[in-house]
């Protein structure tokens, strides 16, 4: 009977050993629940914060692209008005020298009457002569 007993004991020792294991590992997996589901949550903070940045940078890169958008048409605007002065200036500076010639002209051609009494402007001169034929 001691033996039985003994036995029994023993097989009762051993299911305390494993019970006592088997709560430990119990705890050990609960407290790695407890730790995941933690970090899970904070996995899904920043998921959730990662997405609201997502959103909001895309504003601000559609923001950006219509103030680019906005000035390459200024841009494109005040070339537009710059090649037009350019022209403009062009031909003022056409004009201005055409005017200096003509101006330089005449005065030679009062210096020359003033020298030569007969002298005339020669587009005078032609105008008359063809009037004369």
């Amino acid at each position: 009977m001691e033996r039985e007993q003994k036995a029994l004991q023993d097989k009762y020792d051993s299911e305390l050993r494993k019970k006592t294991s088997l709560e430990a590992d119990l705890r050990m997996n609960e407290n790695e629940l407890e730790e995941l589901k933690r970090r899970a949550e904070r996995l899904e903070e920043n998921y959730r914060q990662s997405e609201a940045q997502l959103e909001e940078l895309k504003k601000k890169e559609e923001e950006y692209t219509n103030i680019v958008s906005d000035a390459k048409n200024q841009v494109e605007h005040i070339q537009n008005k710059l090649d037009h002065i350019n022209r403009n200036m062009g031909d003022a500076k056409v004009d201005r020298h055409e005017d200096e010639r003509r101006k330089k002209k005449t005065e030679i051609v009062e210096q020359l009457k003033k020298l030569y009494p007969g002298v005339y402007d020669r587009s005078v001169m032609k105008s008359t002569q063809h009037d004369n034929f």
